[in-house]
């Protein structure tokens, strides 16, 4: 879902954001996981789309968390 204020996917714009928040890195440790991002991504576009877009995750990738920034 595109919506004109944020000149990306809501899904695109609330990954971009989560690098700019410290409310993502949720154990403050001043990294980002895939874990923190799944999860910060998740509730951002729901919230955004107000739940008409949901997120989903492979189950056998919830496994695979790493630091990605």
């Amino acid at each position: 879902m595109e919506l004109p204020p944020y000149k990306n996917g809501v899904f695109t714009a609330s990954i971009l954001k989560a690098f700019d928040e410290p409310i993502a890195d949720e154990n403050q440790d001043g990294k980002l996981s895939t874990s923190e991002l799944r999860k910060y991504t998740y509730q951002k576009v729901t919230e955004l789309t107000s739940g008409q877009q949901q997120p989903t995750t492979r189950a056998y990738n919830l496994d695979n968390d790493f630091i990605v920034y």
